[in-house]
């Protein structure tokens, strides 16, 4: 994968932007969710033990992942223009022109598969992605392969395609009919 400009190049300016639609625009309440079953249960644990700091000193680690995390979903986002498709996943940006640019489909929908697309990964992800990278790298290829899978299902599938199918050149936009 190509390297590429840090985020802030991401968006193109006049680029249509495309955020969680439908039942995925709660996907990034489920790592708070998670955690605050876990502070409840530990904390009852601690409280049980007469230890109630030791609660507190064991969630607070995942607490904070789990808000960077929660953050960093939230912040997914597509942006399609006449150039091609832009797509901030949780930690990394992709980015690839329409004749790099398939359609595709996974067990939940329609996806756009990017051909070598230029890539910027960001905070904890960038760290994650390099170390897998390095030091498992069957997990580092798995995790290159789903950046380049574009989930058009969770930005409102059919607006979706009616913007690709708008802004992509002729041979590219009948793959999304």
């Amino acid at each position: 994968m190509a390297e590429s400009p840090p985020h802030a190049a991401f968006p193109r300016p006049g680029a249509r932007a495309f955020a969680l639609a439908g039942p995925w625009r709660w996907f990034p309440w489920f790592p708070l969710m998670v955690m605050a079953a876990v502070t409840l249960f530990a904390t009852w644990l601690a409280a049980n033990a007469g230890m109630v700091w030791l609660g507190a000193l064991v969630v607070s680690p995942a607490l904070v992942v789990a808000l960077v995390i929660a953050r960093d979903t939230a912040g997914m986002t597509l942006w399609i223009d006449e150039a091609g498709l832009s797509y901030r996943g949780a930690g990394y940006t992709v980015d690839a022109p329409w004749p790099r640019i398939s359609a595709g489909r996974d067990s939940y929908g329609r996806t756009a598969r990017l051909d070598d697309p230029a890539v910027s990964t960001s905070g904890w992800f960038g760290l994650l992605f390099a170390f897998s990278r390095r030091g498992a790298p069957l997990h580092g290829h798995l995790a290159a392969f789903w950046m380049r899978s574009v989930p058009l299902y969770c930005f409102g599938g059919d607006r979706v395609v009616a913007a690709i199918r708008q802004s992509a050149p002729p041979d590219i936009a009948r793959l999304f009919a």
